[in-house]
């Protein structure tokens, strides 16, 4: 069972703008949305066994680069619960310090153009396939994370979602 506690900035308020924006979309889920798509996951228990069994950092995302479903291994990375990254974009809980540089975090700053992590993503879901890439997280703290990322298209319940899988380089 998978319980939720959404922050409140990790869904949309119905006051951001949607072209508030400098590279990805900047659109999130709602609440209720949020809470819909959890729901499927709970349906696809390949999913889930697929995210649980990873032994490097994986989470499930929404079409908006929301995180719906998070694996032990990302949640001991970050210092996060599994229910506390529920609606986060990656680099929110990753703590990448040009999340405040866009309107709407991960994603949309215009460093995140350059990004190989949203880039992965943003490509997977356009050309619903598996794409690779490496990328450099600068932490608010001053840490570098370097990661190997991959991200791949998965159906659930007649949804689109993207299996994001990191692995951290050394």
């Amino acid at each position: 069972m998978i319980n939720v506690g959404i922050k409140k900035n990790c869904f949309s308020d119905g006051n951001l703008h949607k072209s508030a924006t400098y590279f990805a979309p900047a659109p999130r889920e709602s609440k209720e949305a949020l809470l819909e798509q959890i729901e499927k996951i709970k349906k696809a228990p390949f999913i889930r066994g697929l995210v649980s069994t990873v032994t490097d950092m994986a989470v499930l995302l929404n079409d908006k680069r929301q995180i719906i479903m998070a694996n032990d291994v990302f949640c001991k990375m970050v210092g996060l619960d599994a229910t506390t990254v529920i609606g986060m974009r990656p680099g929110e809980a990753l703590d990448c310090k040009n999340v405040s540089q866009g309107p709407s975090g991960c994603g949309t700053s215009p460093y995140c153009a350059s990004c190989g992590a949203v880039l992965a993503i943003l490509k997977s879901q356009k050309f619903k396939s598996q794409f690779t890439d490496e990328c450099v997280i600068y932490t608010k703290d001053g840490k570098q994370i370097k990661l190997y990322i991959s991200a791949s298209e998965f159906m659930a319940e007649g949804e689109s979602f993207t299996l994001l899988i990191a692995k951290q380089n050394k």
